[in-house]
């Protein structure tokens, strides 16, 4: 399933409790990106969100990632950030979240 929103642009690639997301993560995307986090946490104990498409996050983005986490602990799982692109993890640094999520990285980074 692919859910897009406009404007700005964001895509949500969900496929179980594997979640990939391309674009812009702002205050008027986060509801989409809230409600797919929402939907994958219920289905499995680890959900990974690939991040390496994310080009703007702001604090919206930020307060999505951290409730799915929160949300995903209290149901026994965990919730990864799978290669977070540069903008996300300086807004996660930022944020002092960057310590606090599970962090994964499948290659080199551009």
């Amino acid at each position: 399933m692919t859910i897009t929103a406009l404007p700005p642009p964001m895509v949500v690639d969900v496929l179980g409790t594997e979640i990939s997301v391309h674009g812009e993560v702002d205050i008027a995307t986060a509801p989409l990106l809230r409600s797919a986090l929402a939907g994958a946490v219920a289905m499995g104990a680890r959900l990974t969100v690939d991040l390496a498409g994310v080009t703007f996050m702001d604090a919206a983005g930020v307060g999505v990632l951290a409730g799915a986490a929160t949300l995903a602990r209290r149901v026994g799982g965990d919730l990864v950030l799978r290669d977070p692109s540069r903008p996300t993890l300086r807004v996660l640094d930022l944020t002092r979240l960057l310590d606090a999520m599970a962090i994964e990285t499948t290659g080199p980074r551009a």
